[in-house]
């Protein structure tokens, strides 16, 4: 008999190992399009306030999707060390087994973080939480918190930008 609880050690260090270089890659990312921004703030006076506005709101959209993704991240890496084993092993073991058996180890524990994340962790759950908006019939859109939120704080900032330019 298996008295395994939780997922392989392998595989949860694979997992945290690749959440690491996504964490590393989007704050590259966000220090490259600061640098976007600071560029374009240099420039200002030879584009008109319209494109100004468009490339600031672009590279705003990548700074704030950058940001989110390292919380995001940083909420799973954190899932994956505070969850315990056996939580895994129930989750692993509930009705719909069958499709969750079908995935390989990796596929598990992501989709596992996936559920877990939103149920247990109070402020970034709530922003990674998936609500569905139906469309026509069949068709459901996942819209999250943290994707709206971003889009008003990028709405606000772009204004801003665009009346102190005009």
């Amino acid at each position: 008999m298996d008295s395994k609880v939780g997922p392989d050690p392998g595989v949860v260090s694979d997992i945290l190992s690749f959440y690491s270089s996504e964490l590393g890659s989007h704050a590259g990312m966000i220090v490259g399009l600061g640098v976007g921004l600071l560029a374009l703030v240099q420039v200002e006076d030879k584009v008109s306030a319209y494109a100004f506005a468009g490339l600031a709101w672009v590279l705003s959209v990548g700074v704030v999707y950058s940001m989110m993704r390292i919380v995001y991240y940083g909420a799973l890496s954190s899932a994956l060390t505070q969850c315990a084993g056996s939580e895994y092993d129930s989750w692993l073991n509930s009705p719909d087994k069958k499709e969750r058996l079908a995935l390989a180890e990796h596929g598990r524990v992501t989709a596992f973080l996936g559920n877990w994340v939103p149920e247990h962790m109070l402020l970034r759950g709530k922003l990674w939480r998936r609500y569905y908006q139906r469309v026509g019939k069949s068709y459901d859109i996942p819209i999250e918190v943290s994707f709206v939120l971003s889009l008003l704080l990028l709405g606000v900032f772009v204004v801003v930008l665009f009346v102190a330019k005009v």
